[in-house]
């Protein structure tokens, strides 16, 4: 995995919430943008990954940090990540 300053674009993460039975997850997922699309990039799409840090800060003044590794690949977070209250989720 090469930094950001090595390859063409940069990391573009979505982030969504996915209820579940017992609990609910955070899921991150991290894809390459690129301003001009028609530009051919010399690596494949596969290849962009970048180590992206994910921070949060809750209502309450909790906050926590995790690492989104390997590209298209979603980190789940659970719901108590780092013991949030679930209310402080918005």
């Amino acid at each position: 995995m090469r930094t950001w300053t090595e390859q063409m674009g940069f990391p573009y993460v979505t982030v969504s919430r996915r209820p579940g039975n017992a609990s609910t997850s955070f899921v991150a997922q991290q894809n390459r943008f690129l301003k001009n699309q028609a530009v051919q990039a010399p690596q494949t799409v596969a290849r962009c990954v970048w180590s992206v840090p994910l921070s949060y800060t809750t209502g309450d003044g909790g906050s926590g940090i995790a690492w989104l590794h390997d590209g298209n690949e979603c980190k789940c977070l659970p719901k108590n990540f780092h013991k949030v209250k679930d209310s402080t989720w918005k």
